[in-house]
């Protein structure tokens, strides 16, 4: 009766560490792509212009990924993309107002017509 229970012991705890275990790619298994915030593209980009008010920026980028309620002179863009078992890519973008148009602009895209300052 000991050595069932020293084995019963000894399956029931292998199963539970294999819940610690993390494993990020099961080899042979689909992954889907994940997706998230907002994506941002070089065209997009391309139309802002200096002077812009908020209404027409958040027609062309949508609204802001992170909006801080104590500035709302700044507003955040951030897009991440993980194709399934490849690497993660990051953009962000940050735009800045005053008195409700557009200032500045930096990040990792800029408009291909900005001036640089």
């Amino acid at each position: 009766m000991g050595k069932r229970r020293l084995f019963a012991l000894y399956i029931t705890t292998t199963l539970f560490l294999t819940g610690c275990a993390q494993v990020d790619r099961i080899p042979f298994t689909y992954q889907r792509d994940a997706q998230q915030g907002n994506i941002m593209t070089q065209e997009m980009v391309d139309e802002l212009r200096v002077g812009m008010s908020q209404q027409q920026v958040r027609t062309i980028m949508g609204p802001p990924a992170v909006v801080d309620p104590f500035r709302t002179d700044r507003w955040d863009y951030v897009y991440t993309m993980r194709p399934g078992g490849g690497s993660m890519e990051k953009k962000r973008m940050t735009l800045r107002f005053e008195d409700g148009r557009l200032v500045d602009i930096s990040g990792d895209l800029r408009p291909s017509h900005w001036e640089e300052s």
